[in-house]
């Protein structure tokens, strides 16, 4: 019978491996079983130390919680009871959000706090979705606190060739798990082979939010408004902070600097935003070309069950104080409008994420109620419904009807709705394996007027997808890169990577009992 020296105590363990987890306040059950096929284990019981070697295994859980377990493989196993650990040899983490591979580990089982040296991991990015997507990390050292995993002189990226189609690479990346937040310092994108330097300083998260994730450089765009222009988007804030601050910077060939600045602090029921803009784009229902400041636009929201509930009630009050100018090509200057208002909105949402997504049935219930400094209310009631779904083996479609009850007037352009009921038609359809058409319009029933439609040429290649996009309104071009499986709404591709067959060896290690039992 081959040895197995399992030691139980009563530890505190945040977490072990590539998810560091919150404190926990009580201090449930640590069992650490330690295995070696070859009785390779001797206890020294004057320190208080094990050592075991020639294919160690040690396995950890928490009692009650299952998504904080690990599994340690090695060469050699060394540790305490008083919680420090080090393994040496061919080191292997697993742990049901990932695997990282190492030459030393040191790790103390009362924090979760390690430090892997000459490491490599892939993480799953993707958990909320049926297939997996690996995300590849590479670092000199792999280390963690107890709510961030730190990777230093690393490199990330989700293609599994020899040589990337890109690779972020950066001096230090900082991973939130909780938040599902990726904070990365001294970056440079290279892609297909090509070094291009990166702000100083960037995060942006994965999952849900990260399908509206933006893009890692700035992309050119071509409109009739700007002529040429390059957006650059910032975000000031840590990952782990509930207040968000994103800033939109847009250089124009044309109209020079365009600033826009979006504040979001959110809580598990509520969210509050404040927006503060100088010559804001925007566009009327009519197709009017509108320049909006805010200064600033103030917003509270209240969730019935979390700010991303795909059923169920939200509520906002809201307060701006807003500068509109009509853009037209007129030679006679057309009259700002300068007001303050106070809106209060009650929206019912019923399968929420399908809409996003395009696939399945779903419908809301928006009432706004806005008072103007002017003396003038406004009222508007949206009633909408929509389908969506696989229509042949290369052709997706949905069909959405919004209806608006209105009242009153309102002194702007952008606040008015100029379609009482509207028709929106998506389709997607793949001319090849790798070449897709997007098509999304705006068609006013009443009025028998298409209003507004954008196309979008996409080309899928490995790890990316890139897009060609064309807008009427404005008559916008723009290049897109996609992220396949995280950004624009693609799916992720069969990875073949080692890490991934690694990967897996260690989930069914985890789901299976443990040694003895």
């Amino acid at each position: 019978m081959r040895p197995t020296v399992t030691v139980l105590i009563v530890l505190t363990l945040a977490a072990c491996g590539v998810l560091a987890g919150d404190g926990i306040p009580s201090a449930p059950r640590l069992r650490v079983e330690i295995y070696a096929p070859d009785g390779h284990i001797q206890y020294r019981w004057d320190q208080q130390m094990l050592e075991a070697d020639e294919g160690v295994q040690v396995r950890i859980t928490l009692e009650g919680q299952p998504d904080r377990a690990a599994i340690i493989n090695a060469g050699r196993v060394g540790g305490s009871l008083s919680g420090q650990m080090e393994a040496s040899r061919g080191v292997t983490i697993g742990t049901p959000q990932g695997v990282l591979v190492g030459e030393h580990l040191t790790l103390n089982t009362t924090t979760g706090e390690f430090r892997l040296q000459q490491a490599q991991a892939a993480v799953d990015l993707t958990p909320d979705q049926p297939q997996s997507l690996l995300g590849y990390i590479f670092g000199e050292e792999i280390r963690s606190t107890q709510e961030v995993v730190y990777v230093l002189d690393g490199r990330i990226t989700t293609s599994d060739r020899r040589n990337p189609e890109y690779t972020l690479e950066a001096k230090r990346i900082e991973c939130y798990p909780r938040q599902r937040r990726f904070k990365i310092t001294g970056a440079a994108l290279r892609l297909h082979g090509v070094r291009l330097p990166l702000i100083p300083k960037f995060s942006f998260r994965i999952g849900k939010d990260g399908q509206k994730m933006s893009p890692l450089i700035p992309l050119p765009g071509y409109s009739s408004r700007d002529k040429l222009c390059l957006p650059y988007q910032f975000n000031f804030s840590s990952p782990e902070a509930r207040l968000q601050n994103n800033v939109t910077v847009r250089l124009t060939q044309k109209r020079g600097i365009r600033l826009h600045s979006a504040n979001t602090y959110t809580s598990a029921n509520w969210a509050a935003l404040g927006i503060v803009s100088q010559t804001e784009d925007a566009y009327s229902d009519r197709g009017a070309h509108l320049v909006l400041d805010r200064r600033p636009e103030l917003r509270y929201t209240r969730f019935s069950s979390g700010a991303n509930q795909d059923t169920g009630w939200a509520g906002s009050l809201t307060l701006a104080n807003i500068v509109e100018e009509l853009q037209t090509n007129s030679p006679d200057p057309a009259p700002t409008v300068r007001e303050q208002s106070t809106s209060l909105s009650l929206r019912y949402d019923w399968h929420n994420d399908e809409r996003r997504d395009k696939l399945g049935k779903w419908c809301s219930v928006a009432a706004r109620q806005t008072f103007y400094s002017s003396g003038d209310n406004y009222q508007d009631i949206a009633l909408t419904a929509g389908a969506g779904g696989q229509i042949s083996s290369s052709l997706r479609g949905s069909l959405s009807l919004t209806h608006h009850i209105l009242g009153g007037r309102t002194p702007f352009l952008h606040d008015e709705v100029g379609i009482l009921t509207e028709l929106q038609p998506a389709c997607e359809l793949w001319l090849s394996p790798n070449w897709s058409l997007r098509a999304n319009a705006s068609y006013d029933m009443a009025e028998s007027d298409l209003r507004d439609y954008d196309l979008e040429l996409r080309r899928r290649a490995h790890a990316l997808t890139w897009g060609l996009k064309y807008r009427s309104f404005g008559n916008s071009l723009g290049i897109a890169i996609y992220v396949n499986g995280l950004t624009g709404d693609t799916a992720p591709y069969r990875q073949t990577h080692p890490l991934n067959e690694l990967y897996e060896q260690t989930q069914q290690e985890l789901a299976a009992p443990a040694h003895g039992q």
